[in-house]
């Protein structure tokens, strides 16, 4: 199946977002839909309908999310990738410490008090 009008304009708006490629994500242009992949794995898929776009993960058969405009969709979007993002940047339970252990701490610098003769 081919891309709609819409659907085009939301693949062109994502594909002018450089941090989106730079994260490990791109768009798959067969199909229906604008596919959202992460490496060789399809994440999901906009759809556009009557009222919006809807978003159909990879494999399921109900939308999970509904938006009304391309924009709106390209919001979503950079929300999933956020979430993946920092989904990969937690440590795995039972690690020591925290994410900023290793970080040296910073001391605001004191204001040293002239005393006068």
């Amino acid at each position: 199946m081919e891309q709609s009008v819409r659907e085009r304009h939301l693949h062109e708006l994502l594909e002018n977002i450089p941090e989106l490629f730079a994260a490990g994500f791109s768009l798959a242009d067969n199909g229906k839909g604008v596919g959202v992949m992460r490496g060789a794995q399809l994440r999901g898929r906009w759809i556009a309908g009557v009222t919006g776009f809807a978003w159909y993960p990879a494999g399921a058969e109900n939308a999970t999310r509904k938006v009304r405009t391309e924009d709106e969709a390209v919001y979503e979007t950079l929300r999933m990738v956020l979430t993946s993002l920092q989904v990969m940047r937690r440590k795995p339970r039972g690690s020591a410490g925290s994410d900023f252990a290793a970080a040296p701490e910073v001391l605001p610098a004191r204001a040293v008090a002239k005393t006068g003769s």
